[in-house]
């Protein structure tokens, strides 16, 4: 049973790959003594998935998902979309719900480089807003698409 699993999690992921263009990155919080975030994920064009995780010497700590519809308009794509964040814990090994967040920024990209800025409106009882800056490479921006045919 496990392998059946392990095969349709495979297919999965290889048939979201084939219609996506994978992206890194890197985030932060403009603010002193902030931490950068590495951004990994897929870029659909009209969408797309991201992780980050914050604090490059561990596993451990704190992890981020987000879905965001990427719509373009006038040059710029716009963010929007939920975040879900938690922390994984060194001591009990546990993953510790922190933060769901709605994501709501915008996008400039310049061929295989994108530059974002966002802020995620969070809900942890109260009302956050944090500004996140970032810098994505899309790696579907290196091999340009033939529009002749």
């Amino acid at each position: 049973m496990k392998k059946l699993i392990a095969a349709l999690a495979a297919a999965l992921m290889l048939s979201t790959v084939a219609f996506a263009g994978p992206l890194i990155g890197l985030q932060v919080t403009p603010a002193v003594d902030a931490q950068a975030g590495l951004v990994m994920g897929w870029d659909f064009g009209y969408a797309s998935i991201e992780g980050s995780k914050t604090n490059f010497n561990t596993w451990y700590g704190e992890w981020s998902l987000a879905g965001l519809w990427t719509p373009d308009n006038n040059g710029f794509s716009y963010r929007i979309g939920p975040k879900i964040t938690w922390d994984w814990n060194r001591h009990t090994g546990s993953l510790t719900y922190k933060d769901l967040s709605i994501v709501v920024g915008a996008a400039k990209t310049w061929g295989a480089f994108q530059v974002f800025g966002e802020f995620d409106v969070g809900s942890t009882g109260t009302l956050s807003l944090r500004p996140i800056i970032g810098l994505n490479i899309l790696f579907d921006g290196f091999f340009p698409k033939d529009d002749t045919e």
